[in-house]
C-alpha cells in the first residue's frame, strides 16, 4: 500500500499499533548520499503489550530521502518484519 502525506501516515500507523502503545529500537543507520537524494536502511525492534502478552516483533526500513529546500524528508519508506510473536513463544 501506498500512503503519502504526514497526516495519513500518522493515521495509519496509530490504526495499526496505537492500542499496542509499541516501544521502538530503531539502530544500525546506514545513509548513501547522492546529491539532494538519499537512500538508506535500518533496523527496528519493537515491544508491545497485545491482550495482556508481550509481544515482540524485529524487521527493517528501507527508506528514500529528498532534500527540499535545505531539509531532508522521507520520500518512502518501507517496513519489512521479520517475526512478530508473543515473547513467551519466542521467534525461533
Amino acid at each position: 500500500t501506498k500512503e503519502r502525506g504526514h497526516a495519513r501516515l500518522l493515521e495509519l500507523y496509530r490504526g495499526s499499533f496505537g492500542a499496542l502503545r509499541p516501544i521502538p529500537f530503531i539502530h544500525n543507520h546506514v545513509v548513501e548520499l547522492d546529491g539532494d537524494r538519499a537512500t538508506g536502511f535500518c533496523s527496528i525492534e519493537l515491544r508491545m503489550v497485545e491482550n495482556g502478552e508481550a509481544v515482540t516483533a524485529a524487521g527493517h526500513y528501507d527508506d528514500v530521502f529528498q532534500r527540499e529546500d535545505g531539509v531532508w524528508k522521507f520520500a518512502h519508506r518501507r517496513l519489512v518484519f521479520y517475526h512478530r510473536v508473543p515473547l513467551s513463544r519466542g521467534w525461533a
